[in-house]
């Protein structure tokens, strides 16, 4: 057993730390035969328990890998271990102390009991707690964007050449973009093809070739999840390319993806309805002096068609 006396203010003590990352996590054992142990770094919290086989747990402000190999400070060499991280940056005063109460439960899961102790149904409770700053329901025109873009990379012929193409920063005005090649997906769930556009992104920078593609959704109670159009990626794509594909959903959310749930789709329908127009021939109204920036809604259905980009490569 560990020398410190494991109080709920060590822990906090623990917690509240704010080593150099880039040292590593400095772990402090509870128990080196069960592998329990917490550090923290400026940015988490993290968290060794025992490996497990129940399934990983993803979201914004708190991830479990059941089973994964770490070189922790204080183990001798490489150890196969469950991690539990948490993203300290929206936790409140009480959330560290339930946090603290929590490590605590768990370590006296792992004390004075005889075989293999599963932690990982334990985790999965723990982590809906994590997840109450996104409890409430995404709102429709978050989940809409989100699904429009996938689908565009789903219905690709090289979903990972979309992937890479695909902006990971929320502030970005396009897309994609591969060399001077943009691509602005716009979604919709009524039936004609009316988008917004803004002047940030019309007209599109010099030089560069400017095409949208406009989706259609069909809202269907019994249809498919954005949940479950990102599970259908995971075939199609690397693992790191599945991770930056995740990554960007649960930052543009801010949310469990689970709290999409309440809207479903047809999934068929809005795959059928992808088309390509021509940026440059978006309508757009005049500035008036003075003006600095507008946003509006444009009509595409008098805009041309066109081909979509080679590296899109739809059917």
């Amino acid at each position: 057993m560990s020398d410190l006396v494991w109080t709920i203010e060590t822990v906090r003590a623990i917690i509240a730390r704010e080593d150099d990352p880039t040292r590593g996590v400095p772990f402090r054992f509870v128990s080196r035969d069960d592998l329990i142990a917490i550090g923290a770094t400026a940015e988490s919290i993290c968290i060794l328990l025992p490996p497990d086989d129940v399934s990983p747990i993803r979201s914004k402000s708190f991830n479990y890998v059941p089973n994964t190999e770490v070189f922790p400070d204080g183990a001798s060499g490489r150890v196969n271990v469950g991690l539990v991280t948490v993203d300290k940056s929206d936790l409140k005063e009480a959330d560290l102390e339930i946090l603290s109460l929590i490590f605590l439960g768990l370590m006296e899961m792992g004390q004075g009991l005889g075989g293999q102790v599963h932690f990982g149904e334990t985790v999965k409770s723990i982590a809906a707690f994590f997840m109450r700053q996104g409890a409430r329901d995404v709102g429709t025109e978050k989940i809409l964007g989100l699904i429009g873009e996938l689908l565009l990379i789903a219905n690709s012929k090289s979903p990972e050449v979309m992937v890479a193409a695909w902006h990971e920063d929320k502030s970005s005005f396009y897309d994609f973009r591969v060399g001077e090649q943009l691509l602005e997906v716009k979604t919709s769930v009524v039936p004609a093809r009316h988008h917004y556009f803004s002047s940030n992104q019309i007209p599109a920078p010099d030089g560069f070739e400017f095409a949208v593609a406009s989706v259609l959704i069909s809202a269907d109670p019994s249809g498919s999840t954005l949940g479950e159009l990102i599970e259908t990626m995971k075939g199609q794509v690397s693992i790191s390319s599945f991770d930056k594909l995740l990554a960007i959903c649960l930052d543009t959310i801010g949310a469990p993806i689970e709290h999409c749930d309440h809207f479903r789709y047809s999934l068929g329908d809005a795959s059928r309805a992808i088309k390509f127009f021509d940026g440059t021939e978006i309508p757009r109204p005049q500035a008036s002096e003075g003006v600095m920036s507008m946003k509006w809604v444009a009509q595409c259905e008098g805009v041309s068609p066109v081909d979509p980009f080679d590296w899109i490569g739809f059917d």
